[in-house]
């Protein structure tokens, strides 16, 4: 029982070193997006702080916004449930500087 015990610890703490936190993700796409679509946007920010700062809600559709906007080979903005534009969405929940 103890080594089954020792076992599963060892395998739990390892899985936090595998798996990406979604904010990281996220936060990546955008940038990403922002990178190769834009000639003017620069982020301005510390994306993962404000990502932990929103409620779950929020990062959920922020979660589901990026990959839709990772996803498009054309730079089109995308929507999602309750959310018309993902740009605007994360622009103003991230806070993007464009001029």
């Amino acid at each position: 029982m103890g080594r089954l015990m020792l076992a599963l610890a060892l395998a739990l703490a390892l899985s936090g070193c595998i798996w990406e936190d979604d904010a990281d993700v996220t936060c990546n796409n955008f940038n990403a997006f922002l990178h190769d679509c834009t000639a003017n946007c620069s982020p301005n920010w510390n994306c993962e702080s404000n990502y932990h700062t929103l409620p779950v809600a929020d990062q959920i559709d922020l979660d589901e916004c990026s990959d839709c906007m990772a996803a498009s080979p054309t730079c089109a903005d995308c929507s999602v449930p309750g959310v018309p534009s993902c740009w605007d969405f994360m622009e103003a929940l991230l806070g993007v500087d464009c001029w």
